[in-house]
């Protein structure tokens, strides 16, 4: 396994320093611990592969329990850390450029007429909620 060299910002100097239990690291150092994950992924799929048929629960839950702590070194932790940042970055990026669509929250239909109808509203059952090609709202409803 490679040594990763982490760093974090010092608010003394205002910039990155570097240490031993930073939060960040080089982008060539997560490419590299992305290519050794991937070399790791595949050696473990091909283990698997080699695990007889006819071994019990038991023995695969201690089999799985010695892989987790063979395989989820400090810098593994790290890089599921960058990648689940990564991930929430991107997820708000496009929050913030497309955002969501108004939804319906209920439809109501008023029925008009004669004095028996005057101001009742229905609730109409929604079945489907779609837009149409220039964004606008299509909404089915179930009638009463």
């Amino acid at each position: 396994m490679t040594d990763t060299q982490r760093y974090a910002w010092s608010f003394d100097t205002q910039r990155m320093e570097p240490t031993n239990h930073g939060g960040w690291c080089t982008w060539s150092d997560v490419e590299a611990l992305q290519k050794e994950l991937l070399d790791v992924t595949a050696k473990a799929l091909a283990a698997v592969w080699l695990v007889p048929e006819e071994v019990g629960k038991c023995e695969l839950d201690s089999l799985r329990e010695e892989a987790r702590r063979v395989f989820m070194g400090e810098d593994k932790k790290t890089i599921a850390k960058l990648h689940d940042d990564l991930r929430y970055a991107q997820e708000r990026y496009q929050h913030a450029v497309r955002p969501p669509r108004p939804g319906i929250g209920a439809v109501f239909g008023c029925k008009s007429g004669g004095r028996e109808y005057k101001d009742v509203r229905v609730a109409l059952g929604v079945i489907s909620v779609q837009h149409d090609r220039n964004d606008n709202l299509v909404l089915e409803v179930r009638l009463p």
